[in-house]
């Protein structure tokens, strides 16, 4: 691969991110022929069809051209670095991915703490589903990562940086309010219309493993709703669409305010556990590694 060049791989991201040569040469504020140029040299080189030509200029990614893709975004990220350590660059940005429970409770306190010891710079957070932000990592979108379940990825370092507990939730009417001071716990009430998270979600995996092993269950359990937003699951128990199984970090606002009742589900809590994901191979800048090190000095205090 000697006529391999950054410029190819620039553009060949740039074409992948706009769908097109034309909006990638408005982009880059090149000709539409040097796009062209570009992309015809690299596929050369490396002996592959990366872009499937289509009609009206429609340009999808062939196997071989989504494959590219991480190498592509490593290669120029480890270049990059190269050039600013050389050069004395000073990084202003931080860019970091969490999942929806990390985002909503511990990771704003680390942002916050962060930008006090690093004044001058700032952080853009990505927030998604748990598989989501891992995907992230990996494609080198985000240098850091907060999620709620731990997936067979080789290439990333897992570290457990917390603990949550699974609860029930129902609406606040008298006939749940009764079997909460019987002292009912959350699994004997699983026979009710069930609200639930979608699927690539760290708090729906933990979910998926609890059912899974509950032993005795005379029928599968159909959702109702599915949806990615906890407010929402929160608003459609309180409204008596059904029941859901959450985290606990995220509804004790709504059992405070008495929107909702919680019910542990069973005598010994159900623990979920948060982890800081990082990729094995591809290093962290400074700030990444600043913030990695936050983290690991100033572990979060875990639900009770």
């Amino acid at each position: 691969m000697k006529n391999l060049n950054l410029k190819q791989l620039r553009v060949f991201l740039t074409v992948a991110e706009m769908g097109s040569f034309t909006g990638a040469a408005m982009k880059l504020f090149l000709s539409q022929s040097t796009i062209s140029s570009h992309i015809q040299a690299l596929e050369e080189e490396l002996g592959v069809d990366l872009f499937l030509r289509e009609a009206k200029k429609q340009i999808r990614l062939t196997k071989e051209g989504n494959r590219l893709i991480p190498y592509a975004r490593e290669i120029i990220s480890r270049c990059d670095a190269l050039e600013h350590s050389l050069s004395g660059y000073v990084e202003k940005e931080l860019v970091i991915g969490a999942s929806t429970v990390p985002a909503q409770s511990f990771v704003p306190r680390y942002v916050s703490e962060f930008l006090k010891k690093h004044p001058g710079t700032s952080v853009s957070i990505h927030t998604g589903d748990s598989e989501e932000i891992m995907n992230l990592l990996m494609n080198h979108e985000i240098q850091l990562g907060f999620v709620g379940t731990h997936y067979n990825r080789q290439s990333l370092t897992y570290e457990a940086v917390g603990e949550d507990h699974l609860v029930l939730v129902t609406p606040n009417l008298p006939e749940f309010f009764q079997m909460k001071e019987r002292g009912v716990y959350g699994r004997e009430l699983l026979d009710q219309p069930l609200i639930l998270r979608e699927t690539g979600s760290g708090t729906q995996a933990m979910v998926d493993f609890y059912l899974n092993r509950l032993e005795g269950r005379k029928k599968p359990l159909a959702p109702v709703v599915r949806t990615s937003d906890p407010d929402c699951i929160k608003e459609l128990v309180r409204l008596g669409t059904g029941v859901a199984l959450m985290s606990a970090r995220t509804v004790q606002d709504a059992v405070k305010t008495g929107q909702v009742i919680q019910f542990e589900l069973e005598e010994i809590p159900v623990v979920r556990r948060f982890y800081m994901i990082h990729r094995k191979k591809g290093g962290l800048s400074e700030l990444g590694q600043s913030f990695l090190e936050l983290v690991r000095t100033e572990p979060f205090q875990s639900y009770s």
